[in-house]
């Protein structure tokens, strides 16, 4: 192991050590566990999941953990399955209880503490006309293919869809239906073949997938949602798994890269591959506290990102689901983000930050404003006037200024334009009296009496009712907002 870095649980990972000093990718990491391990073997997917840790014996035997909380992720073993495989075990700091690739993938105590969350928070059951598939958007459906996956993140959504034991390697009846339905469906132009994890389908099984798709004329793009590329580079070492991915033609993988030590020397190679065989890279992030809810790790993580050539595509807001409730931010730290992201950065770097709605309300995108100082005197503008810069203000870039301005619904800035109404007129009557009195007399004329001017609250033609929140508005809770508002726009004022 030359080139690769050594940890031991004795030694505590500082910034002297180089741990997250260095510019990802790094270099190879090894925990020295397995520090006597074949590099041949190293390399072999089939070695690393042989032996990824899943269970919590394993466990207590590489990380400190108190009788508590031994007994506490003991009782939660059979809610939620456990695999760690070794390569990505080996990126965590032993020694620091909360670190980030420790928080993704080990079982915490945490986890029991479950109030409001819910086992399918996005009610993807609800829109599946046939099982496996969830048809929720006009031209695209999402294809739930395996229950399995390499690493099971503390955090998934579909935490009730990975529980589920056994299954068959062959093509299945159910299969064929997801096929036959998106044949039947003219309208679908795009389909995300997700899971569990697709990469971790049997290749016969996984080519029957991508090959049909590929073969129905109106499918232009087939979305592979992977965290492969994360947790196990090593099985896209395999060429023939990449030649299959090659074949299908109409392949871009969507990766799941939450944190800038994920972004490896493996992870460089594999990128380079599939890019080399025509397969875009795009990247779901989730915002997730303790992990990248910090605005440098956030930079350092797009950044990183971009050098193995993978574009940030969404940003997701973290799903109430069950046992996932500590990862959880307020939404105004996503908007925080965002506005620390943006400008300062290349807009390559720029994902699009999305609350995926409570109850089946679909993806709501959330942005900053980019006029911070001005948000309210452009909002509380009266009815009769228009934008200074064109049609579409800073504000609302997305809503038409057709049925005119917009002001902010909450009651600090409602209170506030009304009580300053009368400063307004009286300002503006001595305007017009000492324009007045400079100009020349000229005779009297009949002055037809001035109708009252209106305002008008939030509105977004075709789109329903939008409320841009203020950032002192105490109805400014995340998750009731998203679940009240379902599938309406939201766009912020900061």
């Amino acid at each position: 192991m030359d080139e690769s870095e050594e940890r031991t649980g004795a030694e505590p990972l500082s910034t002297s050590y180089g741990f997250d000093d260095e510019e990802p990718p790094g270099k190879p990491r090894r925990h020295p566990l397995w520090r006597d391990v074949l590099d041949k073997q190293w390399d072999d997917w089939r070695w690393q999941s042989q032996n990824a840790i899943r269970s919590v014996r394993q466990l207590r035997n590489l990380l400190p953990f108190s009788p508590d909380e031994l007994e506490a992720i003991g009782a939660l073993e059979a809610e939620y399955k456990l695999a760690i495989p070794p390569y990505y075990f080996s990126l965590i700091d032993c020694d620091d209880p909360r670190d980030p690739i420790r928080l993704q993938s080990v079982t915490s105590p945490l986890e029991a503490d479950s109030s409001y969350e819910l086992d399918d928070p996005l009610e993807e059951d609800k829109d599946s006309p046939v099982p496996g598939i969830t048809h929720r958007y006009p031209d695209r459906v999402l294809m739930v293919t395996t229950h399995v996956c390499t690493m099971y993140c503390r955090f998934c959504t579909r935490k009730r869809a990975t529980m589920v034991r056994g299954g068959w390697d062959a093509i299945s009846r159910d299969d064929e239906r997801m096929i036959d339905y998106v044949r039947s469906h003219p309208e679908v132009r795009d389909v995300i073949v997700s899971g569990g994890d697709p990469l971790t389908l049997p290749y016969g099984k996984l080519r029957f997938f991508l090959h049909s798709l590929r073969d129905i004329p109106h499918v232009d793009v087939i979305r592979i949602g992977t965290r492969v590329p994360t947790t196990l580079p090593q099985k896209l070492f395999d060429p023939e798994l990449v030649d299959i991915l090659a074949s299908a033609e109409k392949v871009w993988i969507q990766t799941h890269f939450n944190h800038p030590r994920e972004i490896t020397p493996e992870v460089a190679r594999i990128c380079k591959t599939l890019l080399r065989h025509g397969m875009p890279l795009n990247n779901h992030a989730v915002l997730l506290k303790g992990v990248n809810d910090d605005l440098e790790t956030m930079r350092r993580l797009m950044r990183a990102m971009l050098r193995v050539k993978v574009r940030p595509y969404y940003l997701f807001h973290c799903d109430p689901v069950t046992g996932a409730g500590h990862f959880r931010t307020s939404v105004w730290k996503g908007l925080e983000l965002m506005e620390g992201l943006r400008g300062h950065m290349s807009g390559l770097a720029i994902p699009t930050y999305v609350v995926d709605s409570p109850h089946g309300g679909g993806k709501i995108p959330l942005m900053p404003s980019c006029a911070t100082t001005k948000a309210c005197w452009f909002a509380t503008r009266p009815r009769t006037n228009r934008p200074r810069y064109g049609r579409r203000s800073a504000i609302a870039a997305s809503a038409s200024w057709s049925r005119g301005p917009r002001r902010c619904s909450c009651p600090r800035t409602t209170s506030a334009w009304h009580a300053a109404r009368p400063a307004r007129s009286r300002a503006a009557r001595q305007r017009r009296t000492a324009t007045a009195a400079a100009r020349a007399p000229r005779p009297p004329r009949a002055v037809a009496p001035r109708r009252k001017q209106r305002t008008q609250r939030a509105i977004v033609p075709r789109s329903g009712n939008t409320w841009y929140p203020c950032r002192w508005c105490p109805r400014a809770d995340s998750d009731r907002l998203a679940a009240s508002l379902g599938r309406a726009r939201i766009i912020a004022i900061t």
